[in-house]
């Protein structure tokens, strides 16, 4: 069932889009993704050296209140982006500046509607490779605390749908917590979920993808009117080191899917089976 909350902002988004699309591909920046050696726990909190071994990007996002005429500045966060693979998944990592915390109320998620919409993550793919974000494209979303969402965009209206609506899966895990100003996104998802009718990237060690940011912060406004959207990076996935790593990041997955029995056997025969 769609999830119609999101109708207002993703129309907007897509229209402002058309109207101001990210640079051409050639111009825009290399983001050289490496292989995960460091586990990820998906608490919304980054803690200790678990994104030590990821790429890492410091910047600002810039907020904009796109309702205005002429397109209104209304200020920046700072942020530091990680992003990292473990050869089946892509993971990403956004700690963002944050004075104040904004709960998203939601009390019949994954379906209907919340009753408020507070911080939020959109994270876009270039799917088609034409160098903009619109049909034929991918996205993902977390809004905060920790509500997931995994859809497509398509050229009928509303311009989007999700993934589970369009015969395809939901294959997004994500969390987001926020303490003493600032704001942090966790989200995991497959380099290659085998999910076309969802627009889903379809990757490997040694493809590149481009990739934009979405954000939303009430502090700014109202956020189917004032966000952040950043120009496209080129996400270059890095071959892993022969024989892989040895992590408990699947574990760690499988264990709110499968429940812990079936999590620990499969750990315990994915360890079996790379002993020496």
């Amino acid at each position: 069932m769609r999830s119609s909350t999101f109708i207002c902002v993703l129309t907007v988004a897509l229209l402002v889009c058309t109207a101001r699309g990210p640079p051409a591909r050639a111009q825009i920046p290399s983001i050289d993704v490496p292989c995960l050696q460091v586990p990820v726990t998906l608490d919304g909190a980054i803690t200790g050296p678990e994104w030590s071994d990821a790429a890492a990007l410091s910047t600002y996002f810039h907020f904009y209140n796109f309702s205005a005429d002429p397109v209104e500045y209304v200020g920046n966060q700072s942020v530091t982006l990680y992003v990292k693979h473990d050869s089946t998944q892509l993971w990403i990592g956004i700690l963002m500046e944050d004075a104040i915390e904004n709960l998203t109320t939601w009390p019949t998620y994954p379906t209907g509607m919340p009753s408020a919409l507070g911080d939020g993550l959109w994270i876009f793919y270039d799917v088609n490779g034409d160098g903009w974000t619109g049909a034929g494209d991918d996205e993902k979303g977390i809004v905060h605390p920790s509500f997931t969402y995994d859809g497509a965009l398509i050229p009928s209206f509303p311009g989007y749908d999700e993934d589970t609506d369009l015969g395809g899966t939901k294959d997004i895990a994500g969390a987001s917590g926020w303490a003493a100003g600032w704001l942090t996104y966790e989200v995991v998802h497959p380099l290659n979920a085998g999910d076309a009718a969802g627009n889903d990237p379809a990757l490997a060690p040694g493809d590149h993808l481009a990739v934009s940011f979405v954000v939303m912060d009430p502090e700014f406004g109202n956020v189917n009117q004032v966000y952040a959207w950043t120009s496209l990076y080129d996400l270059v996935i890095a071959p892993c080191p022969v024989g892989g790593v040895i992590t408990a990041t699947g574990f760690e997955l499988l264990t709110p899917l499968l429940g812990l029995g079936a999590a620990v056997s499969l750990a315990v025969a994915a360890l079996k089976k790379r002993r020496p």
